[in-house]
């Protein structure tokens, strides 16, 4: 389900093109442990680019779109961000540039820019089924940042769907996964009392849905 839309400049070997493929699969792959990753590359010559108003004979500055399902955790996406600004950084042939900032500030840079373009998954398909009903999705969803609980099929979905996506929440006896919650003193608390962590958050403390990341790490820090 998760798609990659890679735009880069055009002349860029076939051996870079499937470093490019296969890295970024297996980047994903990792974030989002979902079968059928796509990744799909688009080059661009020189004078089909404008950068900050200018156009010549300078290779556009490499953009990665992800089309993927919503909430994953932060550690995750910083970490798929800097894999895909390597994978794609070297394969374009991308320096490392320093950045100087008007205030004295310091950055390190390649130039390739990420869009985590998130999809609610009522919002896509897969087949003829939609994603929210489709156990093949749910059951290969990564931890969320909201720790929403996974979707559920409508009671009108196909009867087969309802109940696979249900033994996905749930342990092989029935038994639900979640571990019991503790007090500070470790004594287990009433699954009946609801506890502060289990209200909703007001609207001004939940996340944004997307996020856009563009910059890479100090060329020590890369991995």
């Amino acid at each position: 389900m998760p798609v990659a839309y890679a735009d880069i400049p055009a002349g860029v070997n076939d051996g870079a093109k499937k470093k490019i493929f296969q890295e970024l699969y297996e980047e994903i792959h990792q974030a989002w442990p979902i079968p059928d990753t796509r990744v799909l590359i688009t080059e661009w010559p020189n004078e089909a680019v404008s950068q900050d108003g200018q156009t010549g004979n300078v290779p556009m500055r490499p953009i990665c779109t992800l089309a993927v399902p919503p909430g994953l955790e932060h550690d995750a996406q910083q970490r798929l961000a800097r894999q895909l600004s390597n994978t794609i950084g070297e394969a374009c042939g991308r320096q490392v540039e320093e950045i100087p900032l008007p205030r004295g500030t310091k950055i390190y840079n390649n130039w390739v820019l990420t869009f985590f373009w998130e999809l609610p998954l009522d919002k896509v398909a897969l087949g003829d089924l939609i994603a929210a009903e489709n156990p093949l999705i749910l059951e290969n969803l990564p931890p969320s940042n909201d720790a929403a609980p996974a979707a559920m099929p409508p009671q009108d979905a196909p009867i087969r769907c309802r109940m696979l996506a249900s033994s996905s929440r749930t342990g092989r006896r029935g038994q639900h996964l979640q571990r019991p919650r503790t007090s500070v003193a470790g004594a287990a608390v009433p699954s009946h009392r609801k506890l502060a962590t289990d209200l909703p958050h007001p609207p001004h403390q939940q996340r944004p849905g997307t996020a856009v990341i563009g910059t890479s790490g100090h060329p020590s820090q890369r991995r």
